[in-house]
């Protein structure tokens, strides 16, 4: 992150978008090392190794980007209370870290009463939206509630291979709409106003 946001600079971009498009660099793309993963059933400690850590990475990357915006937030308005809004990505990282906890024990109740595949996926797209609606109505992070959830039931459910095994079938689709709708966000508009350096920038990291 430090590294991208330097060389931004060096190149003579501004210092907030810098520090926005360096919050941006330390993202992974966690998607494609789970479905590699899942198509070649690999298993064993490194896989476990590399599944934490690509976890770890995109938690990193959310805090970053909420740092990185709070900052950019606070520049943009001279009069904001810095320390206020360097505040906020610790409240919304408590608020998803509550609301995913709360919620995952909740789901554990019911999945320890049904025990069909097609009862527990029912179970999991349920708690997954509702998840993500009261995160985001708490002003939390939907991603890092649902991951909050996710190693919770990982650690505490004694049949989580079950669990897992019966969610990957619905795995792809659910890609494919994650990626649609992060795609449909995507304003061509907003371009003009990086520059050179931060087309140039976009254009390397896809």
């Amino acid at each position: 992150m430090f590294l991208v946001t330097l060389t931004l600079l060096v190149f003579g971009t501004d210092l907030r978008l810098a520090l926005l498009f360096g919050a941006i660099a330390s993202a992974p793309a966690p998607a494609q090392t789970l479905m590699v993963v899942q198509q070649y059933q690999a298993r064993g400690p490194p896989t476990s190794l590399l599944m934490s850590v690509v976890a770890l990475d995109d938690a990193v990357a959310l805090i970053a980007f909420g740092f990185a915006t709070a900052i950019v937030n606070s520049m943009n308005k001279p009069g904001t209370n810095i320390l206020f809004s360097i505040s906020e990505p610790f409240i919304e990282l408590i608020i998803s870290l509550v609301v995913g906890a709360a919620l995952a024990f909740v789901m554990m109740i019911f999945l320890r009463y049904f025990k069909k595949a097609s009862n527990r996926i029912s179970i999991l797209l349920a708690f997954i939206f509702l998840i993500i609606y009261i995160a985001d109505r708490l002003h939390g992070s939907p991603l890092l509630a649902c991951m909050a959830m996710g190693t919770l039931l990982v650690n505490w459910l004694d049949d989580i291979e079950d669990l897992t095994k019966a969610a990957q079938g619905m795995t792809p689709p659910l890609f494919i709409i994650f990626f649609v709708v992060s795609g449909a966000g995507l304003d061509f508009k907003a371009l003009s106003g990086v520059g050179l350096v931060g087309i140039l920038y976009i254009t390397i990291r896809v």
